[in-house]
């Protein structure tokens, strides 16, 4: 794998060294095709800016990949209760009109689901009666996949069920993971709580920080919430009635 970020390092270099304003048509448009730009680099951004502005300034042609390719759309928490749910898959829910898994924004699955508690209950963040609640197995998970989007989160807000009060089923121990391939060895912990006591009641609502600070580079299609002990009703139930995420959306 070494060896083929070294491929990857000089073929971005060489890409960084065509004078672009110089090639054919057929030649440039071999390029775009052929080209991941997912490997963007400011240099290389640079270059083709010259190709698509007649009036060059390299400070204007700086600021779409800073935005665009590292930092993504930004959706942050503002401190306002009202707004604890108004973040990514809010976003995302008013864009396309409906539940994000139903209209396949966004693919919500869970490890287990106990009767007719879908994970996609957990999107519907203004229902507060239904709910998302697994079956009682250890490590239980619910979890989101971006598809072609990536995300950089920041935050995060749970509401509890509503059909239990104190003492009740309420997530009490938990990890947010991060994965860019969903496989099990993938799996990265960017947030971990361990008796939490401030979900302990109906239709409880908190907002948590990602403990890890992420890098401006670190953008994932995968995040999930997994149950890493009992909850307050001391078994291993996993429910909730919705899950949000602020931070950075790449489309």
């Amino acid at each position: 794998s070494s060896q083929n970020d070294i491929n990857d390092i000089s073929i971005i270099s060489f890409y960084e060294e065509i004078d672009f304003l110089n090639l054919s048509e057929s030649k440039f448009t071999e390029f775009l095709n052929e080209f991941d730009f997912n490997e963007m680099t400011n240099s290389l951004w640079t270059n083709l800016c010259r190709c698509f502005y007649v009036n060059y300034d390299p400070k204007q042609c700086k600021k779409p990949i800073e935005r665009y390719l590292y930092e993504g759309e930004l959706f942050e928490y503002d401190g306002n209760e009202m707004n604890r749910f108004k973040g990514i898959i809010h976003h995302l829910t008013e864009k396309t009109g409906g539940n994000v898994n139903d209209n396949k924004t966004v693919i919500v699955t869970a490890s287990s689901s106990f009767s007719n508690r879908y994970a996609k209950y957990a999107v519907d963040l203004d229902d507060k009666y239904h709910y998302f609640q697994s079956q009682a197995h250890p490590n239980s998970w619910i979890k989101y996949d971006f598809g072609d989007m990536k995300v950089r989160p920041n935050k995060y807000s749970i509401r509890s069920r509503h059909d239990c009060g104190q003492g009740g089923y309420h997530l009490k121990n938990w990890v947010i993971e991060v994965s860019e391939t969903d496989n099990d060895d993938d799996w990265k912990v960017i947030d971990s709580r361990s008796d939490v006591m401030s979900l302990d009641d109906q239709n409880a609502v908190q907002t948590f920080d990602i403990n890890e600070k992420l890098g401006e580079n670190d953008f994932y299609r995968f995040l999930r919430l997994r149950q890493t002990g009992v909850n307050t009703g001391n078994n291993f139930t996993l429910p909730l009635s919705a899950l949000e995420y602020f931070g950075y959306l790449k489309a």
